[in-house]
């Protein structure tokens, strides 16, 4: 994405790139260009990747959970949510028969 970013916005071509944990090492050709155009842009281009790597992550970590443990999430969040009503009109219920 970055190599096709830069051809297309500074017809730059990339001749090696390699990303280490906290470094990123480019050798570039192209045409005369704006050095400040590419250093601006080059954050906020890193800015989108890290964006879409954190959506696939997200993702990858919401399809490996199994979907009944889905289904047991959306139940206990109902039961939290109606739960208690459902367990007063019990009681109700109950304190009426025992009236009687």
């Amino acid at each position: 994405m970055l190599t096709r970013e830069l051809k297309s916005r500074f017809d730059i071509d990339v001749l090696y790139a390699r990303a280490d944990t906290d470094a990123i090492h480019l050798i570039i050709t192209g045409s005369p260009f704006s050095w400040t155009a590419l250093l601006m842009f080059l954050p906020t281009l890193l800015g989108l990747i890290g964006i879409a790597v954190f959506a696939i992550s997200v993702y990858q970590a919401v399809v490996a959970i199994p979907s009944w443990v889905w289904g047991c999430l959306i139940i206990g969040g109902l039961l939290i949510l109606f739960g208690p009503a459902i367990g007063e009109l019990i009681l109700r219920g109950i304190e009426e028969a025992k009236a009687r």
